[in-house]
């Protein structure tokens, strides 16, 4: 176990944060982040894959933005700029909780789960049921089938 020093009385803690000198994405978040394209809401439609649909949960294609043709891939040391803008669409699952909205709304949940990146969607429906609204990303680039043998069990897809 990792022994921890007590700090004399009235000394205030001071946090320092270490950085890679690869690093620039800290520096300057908004140069990587549209911040008010992200207070939109995504177009989506609803999914067209019949064996994806579960009871309770609306499942949808959302599209998101992909980046702007100036901005640059930063996956390796000497980034490359990208021809054009391009968007990309993702499954999802959203949820609501059942009966009338309250005034001002539901809370929200974005759910990521698993290391595979799947949309469980039991785990939205837990998350429904506790009275959370909930969009569940497929983050993985395929989409959950339940295989029918228990609520838990789904297998992936590719889209």
């Amino acid at each position: 176990m990792r022994k921890v020093k007590s700090l004399p009385a009235g000394a205030v803690p001071r946090v320092t944060t270490a950085q890679s000198a690869k690093s620039t994405f800290r520096v300057a978040p908004e140069k990587y982040w549209d911040f008010a394209r992200l207070k939109t809401a995504p177009a989506f439609r609803d999914a067209p894959f019949e064996d994806s649909k579960v009871n309770g949960l609306r499942a949808v294609m959302v599209t998101g933005f992909g980046p702007d043709a100036e901005d640059k891939t930063f996956s390796s040391p000497n980034p490359k700029p990208l021809s054009a803008k391009e968007n990309a669409e993702f499954f999802a699952y959203i949820g609501f909780p059942e009966g009338p909205v309250p005034e001002g709304g539901f809370p929200g949940v974005v759910l990521i789960h698993g290391g595979g990146g799947t949309a469980f969607p039991q785990y939205a429906r837990l998350w429904t049921q506790q009275g959370y609204a909930v969009i569940m990303p497929d983050w993985y680039n395929q989409r959950p089938v339940p295989t029918g043998n228990q609520e838990a069990d789904v297998i992936q897809v590719p889209l």
